[in-house]
Order: structure tokens, then sequence, then C-alpha cells
């Protein structure tokens, strides 16, 4: 395969799709190269077998009252936004304390709580840039309290607390407005109505035939100034420009000539510190399952949805370390564990660290990372980066690739 084309764009992602879709629209000729068999990345949506239920393997909630880019896509493609079904009061579980009771009474009854919470807004409304891990700042407060905030904010990170770059979760707060009881429990939330993959399924099939061309990874990237090779074991293709628009953690497979500047290498080296695993189990049982946040057990967040009959999907994230024995029996028990009245029927899980097409779940940075992932928000020679894991705002979010794309491709326009 040896074609020429105005701009390649690597991946078929929210950010790679919005990328080809809006340079098309300016008039450029695409290719679209995709290492796997379907477009969405790490936004990728079926129904649970045996059911009529579309699960989330990877991105999952739209906040609505904050993620306008996805909103105004989801509205141009005709998917509509399910809200997210009433529950029982969320448990809380660290240690050897178990409670139920809405985020807002929890920060209510535990001072310590409060006191972390405050000084993570006041820093980040500072908006100064903060050194250090999320686990050396909350070593500073009372372990229960630091716990449950370490609980809380898994969900928005999927990353170890020891790994995990203060200042991410800082931007996260700023995202959401300054509050830091929006970011935990935002009060809008919502998933797409079949699943957060289908606005790129349909983003997809409008671009023109052949635009995506799946199977194609890439292994190597020539720039000679005037033109730009893009190539693998499909063969190449040469055109202007060049949008990779993939996760961080697959850069490392690919060879620049010439080489990138030092500090962006050392960051594709070294990768972000996302390391979730999902998992979705069929229960059995007469009630609703609680919603769970838990620290001190392999499933650190767990939720529920309705399948009918008495039947439930349990949706559970890990952090993929924290798991390892992998069979079916043995994730039958962890469940168990966290839902002693419920059933499991059966469990599956997707592992993104160990899928070759991701190496890691959404976006979740190290300290001292920042100044590189800024570098890459600009074009370094035809080449540019984009997608979650370099978005500004909304870094790790469809939001944040929706946003990046666009900007890739109007720089490339």
């Amino acid at each position: 395969m040896t074609d020429d084309c105005d701009v390649v764009v690597v991946g078929a992602g929210y950010a790679g799709l919005i990328a080809a879709r809006n340079l098309i629209e300016a008039g450029k000729s695409v290719v679209v190269l995709e290492a796997g068999h379907r477009v969405g990345g790490r936004a990728w949506s079926e129904i649970y077998p045996d059911t009529d239920v579309v699960v989330d393997w990877g991105a999952e909630w739209v906040l609505s009252a904050h993620h306008h880019a996805l909103i105004s896509e989801a509205a141009r493609y005709g998917v509509a936004l399910e809200p997210s079904a009433e529950a029982p009061l969320p448990r809380w579980q660290v240690g050897g304390e178990a409670f139920n009771a809405s985020f807002a009474d929890m920060v209510a009854g535990h001072a310590g709580i409060r006191q972390i919470l405050e000084r993570l807004e006041t820093i980040a409304l500072a908006d100064s840039a903060t050194p250090g891990t999320l686990a050396e700042m909350l070593s500073n407060y009372e372990p229960l309290e630091a716990a449950l905030v370490k609980a809380a904010l898994f969900p928005l990170t999927g990353a170890n607390p020891r790994d995990l770059a203060l200042s991410m979760v800082l931007n996260e707060i700023r995202f959401h407005g300054g509050s830091i009881m929006e970011t935990i429990d935002p009060v809008e939330i919502a998933r797409l109505q079949g699943g957060t993959g289908e606005i790129a399924k349909r983003i997809a099939a409008e671009l023109p035939e052949g635009t995506v061309r799946f199977g194609c990874a890439v292994d190597m990237v020539v720039d000679q100034g005037h033109r730009i090779s893009t190539a693998g074991a499909f063969g190449g293709v040469t055109s202007q420009k060049v949008i990779l628009a993939l996760p961080l953690n697959i850069l490392k497979n690919i060879g620049f000539t010439p080489q990138l500047p030092a500090s962006i290498k050392s960051i594709i080296s070294t990768g972000h510190a996302g390391r979730t695993a999902k998992f979705w189990a069929l229960a059995k049982g007469e009630t609703l399952p609680e919603e769970c946040f838990i620290h001190g057990h392999p499933l650190r967040l767990t939720y529920a949805k309705p399948v009918g009959s008495g039947h439930f999907l349990i949706c559970a994230q890990a952090l993929v370390d924290d798991v390892q024995d992998t069979s079916e029996a043995a994730l039958k028990a962890l469940f168990a564990e966290i839902y002693p009245g419920q059933t499991i029927l059966e469990v599956a899980m997707h592992d993104w660290v160990s899928d070759t097409n991701a190496l890691g779940s959404w976006h979740a940075g190290r300290p001292g990372q920042e100044a590189a992932i800024k570098i890459m928000r600009q074009p370094i020679g035809n080449i540019m980066f984009c997608g979650g894991d370099f978005s500004d705002p909304w870094s790790g979010w469809i939001e944040g690739a929706i946003l990046s794309g666009a900007s890739a491709a109007n720089t490339f326009s």
C-alpha cells in the first residue's frame, strides 16, 4: 500500500475521527490508519451477551453541564442522553468500616475529609504548579479520611495514588468549575444511548468510503520536511501532515525521524499511570445493588444497572496490579465479597493495560509530565499529537478527545 494525501490521521478514536471529518470538510484529502478492527478507541460499547443492554468497556459517563462539545456531537448525530438510573445510597467501604451515605452527608460527617477537600479546592483555584503525588498530599491526614478521599477520587483517575500527579487532580477540579464537590459528585451525569462508542460509529459511517483503514499499525513516521511518510507492515502513506491521535502509551511503539525532543521521548518512554481494568458481572438478586466506593479491596468502584426479571449487570473497576487471578471463579468471588446478597452468574473483563491498542486506561498524569504534554499540544514539524491524553481542558475524557481532535484539524486545515 502506497498512497498520497494531504493529511494522515493515525488512530480512529474520537480525536482521530473528529480531526479527519473536520479536515475533509475543509477540503483536505485524508487517510485514517487504525491498528485495530473497530472505531472508538477507549470508547467501546457493545450489547452484553443474551441481553438487550449496551455496556461500555471503556469511557462511559457524560457530564451534560460541562461536556458541551460532546453534547453538540450527540445532537448532530441524533444520539440521545440516557440519565443515570436512580440507585440506593452509595456504600463506602474502607478497611473495617462500611456505611451508606450520600457524598455530601459523608463529607458532613467527617471534619477531616472536609479539610482535605477544602485544601484541594484552594490550591486548585490558586492555579499554580503543584509538585508531588496525590498519595504524598494525603499522607498528611488521618488514614481513614485519606482512604475515603482516595476511594472518592478513583473513578476520576484510574491510577494508584502513589503514581498520580497531584496536579492532575487539581486540573479535574478546574475542569469542573473549581468545585471539589461538583468534581467528585456531579449534579448531572448521564450515558449516551447506544453507549459511548455510538457517536464514533456514526462519524466513521459518514466519512468517504475507504477513508478509515483497519489493521494498519504504524511503526515509523519519517518527516522529510516537504513530505512525511507514515509506514508499517501494511505498507505506507505519504502526506504533507500527520496527526497522531493515539494514546500516549502507544507512542513508544513508533520510531520517529528526526527524533523527537528529549522531554517528549522521556514522557513517551514512561507513559501515563492509568492502569484500570473494567468488569461486568451478570447477577441475580432481589434489589438493585448499591454503588460502592471501596479502599482496601481489589474492586475499587462498583455500580449496577437492571437487566430485568431480578437480574442486574454490575460494573466494577480495579487496578490491574490488584487482580492477580483473573479466572472467572476468582472474579465471581471478588464480586460476591462486595455483594453477598447477589448470586453472581458470570463475569467478563477487559484489561486496558494489556490491550495492545491502548496499553493503559484513560490518561492519568505522573508528576513532572505536564510540561512535556504542553509541548505535545503544538505541532512538531509536520507532526501533531492529539487525543484525550493531550487535551486541555478535559484530559482523559471524551470531551477532551473531541476538543483536541478539532484543534488539530484546525491547525492543519
